[in-house]
């Protein structure tokens, strides 16, 4: 095979890994905003069912 086209070609190998793993990471991102907004929701709701409670 050619060298430069083997060159090229793990370049191109390497810059999908590479966009891979920020995918991964963003992946993750948004995950844990998914999580802290669940948790942000029940707290929300329990403050509204005690401000029921005592109004």
């Amino acid at each position: 095979m050619n060298s430069s086209f083997t060159r090229e070609f793990g370049q191109y190998i390497r810059e999908f890994g590479r966009f891979t793993r920020e995918i991964e990471q963003f992946i993750r991102e948004i995950e844990r905003f998914i999580r802290e907004f669940g948790q942000y929701i029940r707290e929300l709701r329990r403050f509204i069912r005690e401000f029921e409670f005592y109004s």
